[in-house]
């Protein structure tokens, strides 16, 4: 019976552990395509300047 309950409860902190990963590769991911709009944001002005100038 305690070996049943030692499982259980190591499944629930490995489950535990793997949603608090994925939660955290949720927000990396976020931030990284808020990062990478504000970078093609910034590279579409440039190149507006840029067709502007020539």
């Amino acid at each position: 019976m305690e070996t049943c309950e030692h499982r259980l409860t190591s499944t629930a902190l490995s489950g535990d552990y793997w949603m608090d990963q994925c939660g955290r590769l949720e927000d990396e991911l976020r931030d990284r395509s808020r990062l990478m709009a504000q970078l093609h944001e910034e590279l579409q002005h440039t190149v507006a300047m840029v067709e502007h100038l020539g």
